[in-house]
């Protein structure tokens, strides 16, 4: 009997996604012990923080290894329970026990959900191997469907996905590394679940298009919101949101490799985040991007954009089809190039400006690619899944987003600031994207710590 034969019998597989995931949770979960031990040096219950971080990151690693539903399950569920504690800490602390009891009661519903998905998926395949369920060709039935809205939505509780968001913009009352762990591991469990179910995923060509609707809503509040913030903690929190909105606009338009790529990346970058909260106010505030005021500044973000999305193409060996959701992974290696030179250009235009911009987004353009083919590399079975037709839905979206960012390239957030209907969108926004009463603290003495 083979290695994998034997993990497989065992409940768990050491599939390719499976590896990946592995090996990424086991790097951030050691940099945020390393992190935490020295962070909480002095804490009267150091130790038991400790002890329930390893434990975190051990029912982690079992989520993702986990093959047999079950198994799956119960990490799913010890991986809420010992997030829940770790975010209160200190039960003196009224507002970070309100955190703690929003998080558990939305993360409760959405391991009900994924429970009754699942159990039709086993009900449905006659197996409670995911991997086999995840390569059993199913016809669409009432059952299929009713399992895959049921994941659908523990995917979006978990992910603190819109409208299920408000626990996690709660949630900062949490200690720095617990934040770390939740935002670039935890939230990203429905995903990690929906990339295991990818082959049945891209078949359903009436879920997927409601997958990016919702997850393009997230992308707008979440980006949106984090402009408006003014303190670091809860900034990242709405960028989280943002960000798993995008993946979940991935996933929607069936670009599953593209997908596990953005957690990956987003996983690293956040915990980092996170981490380096702490020396913000010791940081020199460094120029921003301004924006683009004249032909010259737009001929150069064109050019770095087009830079940036030939080295695109040429690093991420992708096979790009104008009918195919494809063609928007040309356009966002653009837009991201281009966002990238725009300080360049913002500064004094000469010819060497305009080729730091052009450097710039090639260097950018360059990186994501490779990055796209680093891990379908890794994961070669994520290749082979095609991706949706560019439909009326999926073009309408990705054009709201691009002129969203183009409105911001151009400078409209000034012009929106100054007008009535700017200032009520910001009252809103800040009103949206706050916790709840109940795990805020007002007052310094009420502090517990």
């Amino acid at each position: 009997m083979s290695i994998i034969q034997i993990v497989v019998s065992n409940g768990v597989v050491l599939g390719e996604i499976s590896l990946v995931l592995a090996c990424l949770i086991g790097f951030i979960s050691w940099n945020v012990l390393s992190f935490s031990s020295r962070y909480m040096s002095g804490d009267r219950l150091r130790q038991q923080h400790l002890i329930g971080l390893s434990l975190l990151a051990i029912a982690s690693m079992v989520f993702v290894i986990a093959d047999h539903l079950f198994v799956l399950m119960g990490a799913w569920l010890a991986c809420n329970l010992l997030l829940v504690k770790l975010m209160v800490h200190k039960r003196e602390w009224r507002a970070a026990v309100e955190s703690g009891r929003l998080a558990i009661r939305s993360l409760l519903i959405g391991f009900s959900f994924l429970t009754i998905g699942l159990l039709l998926l086993a009900n449905s395949t006659g197996t409670t191997s995911l991997q086999v369920i995840a390569q059993t060709e199913m016809s669409t039935s009432w059952s299929l469907v009713l399992s895959l809205i049921c994941i659908a939505i523990a995917a979006w509780v978990q992910g603190g996905i819109w409208p299920f968001h408000r626990w996690l913009l709660s949630s900062l009352n949490s200690p720095t590394p617990v934040s770390a762990m939740m935002h670039a591991g935890v939230v990203n469990g429905g995903g990690i679940l929906l990339l295991r179910l990818a082959p049945i995923l891209s078949g359903q060509s009436w879920l997927l298009p409601f997958l990016f609707l919702v997850g393009l809503v997230s992308a707008v509040l979440g980006t949106s919101w984090k402009l408006l913030q003014s303190d670091v903690k809860r900034m990242l929190a709405c960028s989280t949101l943002g960000q798993m909105g995008f993946m979940m606009m991935q996933i929607g338009m069936g670009l599953f490799g593209p997908a596990l790529s953005h957690l990956f990346w987003h996983s690293l970058f956040k915990a980092y985040l996170f981490l380096s909260s702490n020396s913000v106010l010791a940081e020199r505030r460094n120029e921003t991007a301004r924006p683009i005021r004249s032909v010259q500044q737009g001929a150069g973000v064109i050019l770095a954009g087009t830079c940036g999305a030939a080295t695109f193409l040429l690093t991420s060996q992708l096979s790009i089809e104008i009918g195919t959701t494809s063609i928007v992974m040309v356009l966002l290696a653009w837009m991201t190039s281009a966002q990238a030179a725009v300080v360049l250009l913002c500064q004094r235009l000469t010819l060497r400006s305009f080729c730091s911009a052009a450097a710039s987004g090639a260097f950018t353009g360059g990186l994501y690619g490779f990055s796209l083919y680093s891990v379908e590399i890794w994961v070669p079975s994520l290749r082979t899944i095609t991706p949706e037709p560019m439909g009326v839905i999926y073009g309408i979206g990705v054009t709201l987003l691009f002129l969203l960012w183009l409105t911001m390239l151009l400078g409209g957030s000034e012009l929106l600031e100054r007008s009535t209907i700017g200032k009520r969108l910001y009252v809103s926004g800040m009103n949206a994207s706050r916790s709840t009463a109940k795990t805020a603290t007002s007052l310094r003495t009420a502090y517990k710590i």
